[in-house]
C-alpha cells in the first residue's frame, strides 16, 4: 500500500509540476500578448498624436492662406471670381480637416491640397503684379500721348490763329484794292 501511495504522490506531483509549468507557460504567454498590445497602443498614441499635429499644421496653413487670398485684390472680374472660388476651397478644406481630425489620410490629402492652392496663389500673385505693372506703363503712356495731344491741340490753335489772322490780313487787302472776295 505504501507503494500505492508513493505512486500516487508521485503521480500527483508530476501533475502538479506539469500544472505549474503549463501556468508559467500561459503567464508567459500573457505577459508577452499584454506587452506586444501595451507597445501597439502607444505606438497608435504617438501615430494619432502626429496626425493631429499634422492637422493643426494643415488647418494653419490653411486659416494663413485663407488670409493671404483675402488680401488679393483686383480689378479684373474674372480673376475675382477664380481668387472668390479659391477662398470658398479653402473654407471647404478647413471643414474637412475639422471633421476629419484623426485621419492621416484625409489629413495627407488636405496638405497636399494647400500646397497647390499655395502654388495657385503665388501665380495669382504673379498676374497681379504683372497686371500692375503693365498698368502703371499704360498710365505713364496715356499720360505721355495726353501731353502730345494737349501740345498738338495748342499748334492747331496756334495755326488756326495765324490762319484768321491772315485771313483777316486779305480782307484788309481786298479792301484796299476795292475788290471782293
Amino acid at each position: 500500500m505504501e507503494e500505492n501511495t508513493s505512486n500516487e504522490n508521485r503521480k500527483k506531483s508530476g501533475l502538479l509540476w506539469v500544472l505549474i509549468a503549463l501556468l508559467a507557460i500561459t503567464n508567459g504567454v500573457t505577459f508577452w500578448m499584454y506587452t506586444q498590445e501595451k507597445n501597439k497602443a502607444a505606438n497608435e498614441i504617438v501615430v494619432k498624436e502626429q496626425v493631429i499635429v499634422e492637422r493643426d499644421n494643415v488647418k494653419n496653413e490653411l486659416l494663413q492662406l485663407q488670409k493671404d487670398y483675402g488680401n488679393l485684390q483686383t480689378s479684373d472680374k474674372a480673376l475675382q471670381a477664380e481668387i472668390d472660388a479659391k477662398k470658398a476651397e479653402i473654407a471647404q478644406l478647413l471643414e474637412d480637416a475639422e471633421k476629419h481630425k484623426g485621419d492621416a489620410y484625409i489629413i495627407s490629402k488636405l496638405k497636399k491640397e494647400s500646397e497647390t492652392l499655395r502654388q495657385i496663389m503665388r501665380g495669382y500673385v504673379r498676374t497681379i503684379d504683372s497686371l500692375g505693372t503693365l498698368n502703371k506703363t499704360l498710365i505713364i503712356e496715356k499720360d505721355n500721348v495726353l501731353k502730345e495731344l494737349d501740345s498738338e491741340k495748342g499748334k492747331i490753335t496756334t495755326l488756326n490763329k495765324e490762319k484768321e489772322d491772315l485771313n483777316a490780313t486779305i480782307q484788309k487787302g481786298w479792301k484796299r484794292n476795292g475788290q471782293k472776295l
